[in-house]
C-alpha cells in the first residue's frame, strides 16, 4: 500500500477510535437502587444554574437537604448574593486522611429552542434522562451523594472522613466556588485525594470499553497582543498601520508550527487504544508515541482530526480582535486575545518566549491576562486503584488508562498545588452526540448510564475507604 494511502486509512481510523463511540453492551439495567439516583438527579437538573448568573443557592440548599436527612454534618456557605456551596462530612475513623468527592452545582446556559425537550425540565424519556448538567456535572454530584448515603445507611464507618462538596461558578473559573470556598473555609476542604470531573469512557473500534481516569490538565495563559501605529485618514496607504502590523504578526503565528510530543498521560491513552484499532491505523497511533515521531506525525494527524491537537501540544487561538471605529479611519491602536493552553509540567515563561518568537515583532506590547498552569497527579494511589478495580468490575473487559483531559481546566486545578491527588472520572460510557451535547443542545445522560455509574462510584469509594464493596 502506498504511503499517501497508508495515510489517509490510518488517521480516518484513528479519528474513529477517539470518536466513535456508542454506549457500553455491558451495563446492566436500572433497579430500584436506581430509581432513586433518577429522582435525584431529575430534581436538581430542574433548578436551572446557569452561570452567568449561577444563583446555585437553592440547588445547594436541595442538596444540604438531602444531606442533613442521611445524619450528615453539612454546611451551606454563601461565597456571593444567590451563590452557595455545600460541604457535607460523613465521620471515618480517622486512619487515613479524608476523601473529598467534589462537583459543582453550575451549568452553561441552554438555548430552550434548540432543545427536543426543555433544558431545565428533568424530562424522563426513551430511557434517558434529558436537561442541562446531566452529564456537566450534575449526574455526577448525585453518584457521589449516593456513594456516601449508601455506606452511612449500611452502618459502615469508612477509614477516613468523606466530604461531599459541591460548588458554584466552576464554568466560569471559580472564582466564586471552589477558589472563593478555599478562602473562607480552607479547613474543610482538607483531603489527600478527590474525585472529580475530566475523565470519561468511550467505546473503541473493535467494540471493547477504554475508561480514560484524568491525571492532567492544560493550563490557560491568556495574552493580549497589541500594535500601535500612526492614525490617519483611510484613504491614504499606510504599511505600517496598526491593523497591518497586528495582521501580519498574526499570520505569522499561524504558519509556525506548534511544539509538539505526548506527554506521559497522553502517550498512555494512545496506548490503550492502539492496540483496539486494525493495521495500519495501530501503526499509525504507535508511531506517534516513538521518540520525535509526534512532531512529524502530529501537524497530519490534527489536521485529519483537530481535536486531538489538545493531547498532542499547547494549542494557540486568536479569539478577539480589536480595532478602530470607523471604515474611513485609520486606527492608531489594534489588538488580539489570544489562548494559549500549556502541557503540564510548562513554564510560562516557555510559552511567553515561544509566543514572541512565532509573532515576529519585538515592538508588539503583550499582556498576559490569566497565567493559570497545567496541573497532573500520579496515576497511582488508593483512590485511583480503588476506580480502576471498579470499573473492571463493573465494565467487564474494560481498558482503564490514565489521560490528559482534552477540553479546559476543572476544579482539580486550584486543588492539586494544595497537595490533594484529583482523579477526574465521569463514570459513562458515552457516544461522541452524546459528549458533544456537553456545553451544546439536548444533553441528556442514560437511565442505565447512570445506573451503572451509581454503581463504580459507589464501589469506588467504599474500596479507597477500606470497606468491602
Amino acid at each position: 500500500m502506498d504511503a499517501h494511502r497508508v495515510r489517509q486509512t490510518g488517521l480516518a481510523a484513528l479519528a474513529l477510535c477517539i470518536l466513535a463511540a456508542s454506549p457500553a453492551g455491558a451495563t446492566p439495567r436500572p433497579d430500584a437502587d436506581a430509581a432513586e439516583a433518577t429522582r435525584l438527579l431529575v430534581e436538581l437538573v430542574r433548578v436551572d444554574t446557569s452561570n452567568p448568573p449561577g444563583r446555585e443557592r437553592e440547588a445547594a440548599e436541595r442538596l444540604a437537604g438531602w444531606c442533613r436527612a442521611e445524619g450528615f454534618r453539612t454546611e451551606v456557605i454563601e461565597t456571593a448574593p444567590e451563590r452557595a456551596c455545600v460541604v457535607a462530612r460523613l465521620p471515618g475513623s480517622g486512619r487515613k486522611p479524608p476523601l473529598m468527592l467534589l462537583s459543582h452545582l453550575d451549568v452553561v446556559p441552554a438555548e430552550a429552542s434548540q432543545w427536543q425537550h426543555p433544558p431545565f425540565g428533568g424530562v424522563v424519556r426513551d430511557g434517558r434522562i434529558w436537561g442541562r448538567g446531566t452529564l456537566d456535572m450534575k449526574g455526577l454530584t448525585v453518584m457521589e451523594f449516593l456513594a456516601m448515603a449508601r455506606l452511612s445507611r449500611a452502618g459502615k464507618v469508612p477509614d477516613r472522613d468523606l466530604l461531599l462538596v459541591a460548588v458554584a461558578d466552576e464554568e466560569a473559573g471559580g472564582t466564586w466556588g471552589i477558589n472563593r470556598l478555599l478562602e473562607l473555609r480552607p479547613e474543610l476542604l482538607q483531603a489527600s485525594e478527590c474525585l472529580n470531573e475530566g475523565g470519561f469512557g468511550l467505546v473503541a473500534p473493535d467494540g471493547s470499553p477504554v475508561v480514560g481516569l484524568s491525571v492532567a490538565e492544560r493550563g490557560t495563559f491568556w495574552v493580549r497582543i497589541t500594535a500601535r501605529g500612526k492614525p490617519g485618514h483611510g484613504s491614504v496607504d499606510r504599511p505600517d498601520s496598526a491593523t497591518r502590523r497586528l495582521l501580519r504578526a498574526l499570520d505569522r503565528l499561524e504558519r509556525t508550527p506548534r511544539p509538539l510530543g505526548l506527554i506521559p498521560e497522553a502517550d498512555a491513552l494512545v496506548g490503550a487504544l492502539a492496540p483496539t484499532l486494525p493495521w495500519p491505523a495501530s501503526w499509525v497511533l504507535q508511531m506517534l508515541r516513538w521518540p520525535g515521531m509526534a512532531g512529524l506525525l502530529g501537524p497530519l494527524v490534527v489536521a485529519r482530526q483537530p481535536s486531538l491537537a489538545a493531547a498532542l501540544g499547547p494549542t494557540v487561538n486568536p479569539t478577539v480582535l480589536e480595532a478602530g471605529t470607523k471604515v474611513n479611519v485609520v486606527p492608531g491602536e489594534a489588538s488580539a486575545l489570544v489562548d494559549v493552553r500549556t502541557m503540564p509540567g510548562q513554564a510560562s515563561s516557555e510559552a511567553l518566549a515561544w509566543l514572541k518568537h512565532a509573532l515576529g515583532d519585538d515592538a508588539l506590547d503583550i499582556r498576559v491576562l490569566q497565567d493559570r498552569p497545567g496541573t497532573r497527579s500520579q496515576a497511582s494511589g488508593t483512590l485511583y486503584d480503588a476506580l480502576t478495580e471498579s470499573v473492571r468490575t463493573h465494565v467487564p473487559d474494560a481498558r482503564v488508562t490514565p489521560m490528559l483531559t482534552p477540553a479546559g481546566t476543572t476544579d482539580s486545578a486550584s486543588l492539586r498545588p494544595r497537595g490533594v491527588a484529583c482523579i477526574g472520572l465521569m463514570p459513562v460510557i458515552a457516544s461522541q452526540a452524546q459528549l458533544e451535547s456537553i456545553h451544546g443542545d439536548d444533553e441528556w445522560l442514560g437511565l442505565e448510564q447512570l445506573a451503572i455509574g451509581t454503581r463504580i462510584v459507589a464501589d469506588a469509594v467504599a474500596r479507597a475507604s477500606g470497606l468491602t464493596p
